[in-house]
């Protein structure tokens, strides 16, 4: 179940890429960023607070797929 949501959450963070491409012009977007995780939050149906959970708790090699 946990690997299911984390690659979930892997596919969804691909379609979003300035949330972690520093280089990307949108990067420093805030308005842009929180727009994205709240579309994130509730396509998952999961709260922001669980989701920032899960990044920060997360091991690099957890998610299957590079970004």
């Amino acid at each position: 179940m946990a690997e299911e949501f984390t690659e979930k959450l892997a596919e969804k963070l691909r379609e979003y890429v300035f949330l972690y491409d520093t280089g990307h012009p949108e990067y420093k977007n805030l308005v842009k960023k929180a727009e994205a995780w709240r579309d994130i939050s509730e396509e998952l149906d999961q709260t922001l607070f669980s989701l920032m959970s899960c990044i920060q708790h997360a091991s690099p090699f957890s998610f299957t797929t590079q970004f």
